[in-house]
This record gives structure tokens, C-alpha cells and sequence, in this order.
């Protein structure tokens, strides 16, 4: 579940689970505090949470995380998503690193020399990109390294579509969820 200063009115996020994503929800302007809870805790117990100003009018993204120590306890990330008009012709991305113990990772596009997003670490978030439309094979890989740790094939990457990219899992396991991001 998902509250909002307090309020399981928000427990309608109930539904998503590992790796699923809800529908959108509109939140009261100002919302501060948003936690997360396993099936059967509340508000007060809640496994993570992350203070936040909410503004009035603006769409986030909000994820959790397994956090480095404990997958009981969890990190949360709110993402103001920033809808301005893409660029013509162009497709946006964004990258985010909630992969555990994995150090700093970059996303190439296979077989493209400069990094998409370079040394992005844990917690963090690329920001949005606009890239030229593709279609291939996305890699993840180390700081420093050329050798993937995680691919993303049959990617297809359209002008006017926005795109995130989730890496999560431990090293040696990481796993990539996407989202085309509408609104």
C-alpha cells in the first residue's frame, strides 16, 4: 500500500506489485509524507518512506526498493516527471539505478560507442533524455567496464514516446523493468 501524509486512502496502489505499475491517481497539492507498506502493515510501520512537497499540477513517479542492508526495509523514490514537450522527432528516456550493492551503472545503446546515461548510482535517477528514435539492444554495464552486466533486446525506441527503465536486483542478477510513460 501507498499513504500520503498518513491517509490509507491511497491503499488503492495496493494492487501493483513487483514490478507492475499502476494507474495514475491524483493526490491532494502539498502532500508531504508517502511511505510504503508490505500486505499487513500500516502507515505507522511501514517499511519506507520519503519526505516530498507535492506541487499542484505536476505528475510524479513514485517507486520502492529493496535497500542495500535488508529487503525489509525499503528506499523510496518520488520523481517529479517533468512532462514538457519532447523534442520533434525524438524519443525520451530516462534511466534509474535501484539495483542494490551493484555500483554505478551506465545504458548503452549496443554497439554505440558514448553511454546514454554514464555512472548513475544507487538511488539515483538519470533525468529525462531526448534520443534519436532505435531499435536493438539496450546493455548495462559498470562503471568503467565494456562487458554488459544486464541486456534489454527488441527494444524499440518511437519519436514521441517516453520511456523509463528500471534496473533493480542484486549483482549477478540484475533485472530491467520498463514503462512507456503515458499520461
Amino acid at each position: 500500500a501507498i499513504y500520503s501524509n498518513g491517509s490509507s486512502l491511497y491503499a488503492a496502489f495496493a494492487t501493483g506489485g513487483y514490478k507492475e505499475t499502476t494507474d495514475w491517481k491524483q493526490m491532494p497539492n502539498d502532500a508531504f509524507d508517502v511511505k510504503v507498506a508490505a500486505p499487513g502493515q500500516t502507515s505507522e510501520t511501514a517499511m519506507g518512506d520519503n519526505h516530498e512537497k507535492l506541487g499542484g499540477g505536476h505528475h510524479y513517479t513514485v517507486i520502492a526498493f529493496a535497500d542495500e542492508g535488508s529487503t525489509a526495509k525499503a528506499n523510496m523514490r518520488v520523481l517529479d516527471d517533468d512532462l514538457q514537450p519532447i523534442t520533434s522527432g525524438k524519443a525520451r528516456i530516462r534511466f534509474i539505478n535501484t539495483a542494490a550493492n551493484a555500483g554505478e551503472l551506465s545504458l548503452y545503446a549496443r554497439g554505440v560507442k558514448d553511454a546514454i546515461f554514464d555512472d548513475i548510482n544507487f538511488r539515483n535517477e538519470a533525468g529525462w533524455k531526448d534520443i534519436d528514435p532505435m531499435s536493438g539492444t539496450l546493455e548495462i554495464r559498470p562503471q568503467g567496464k565494456n562487458t554488459p552486466v544486464a541486456t534489454i533486446p527488441g527494444v524499440n525506441l518511437e519519436a514521441g514516446k517516453s520511456y523509463t527503465y528500471i534496473v533493480t536486483g542484486k549483482p549477478g542478477k540484475l533485472d530491467v523493468m520498463k514503462f512507456t510513460d503515458d499520461v
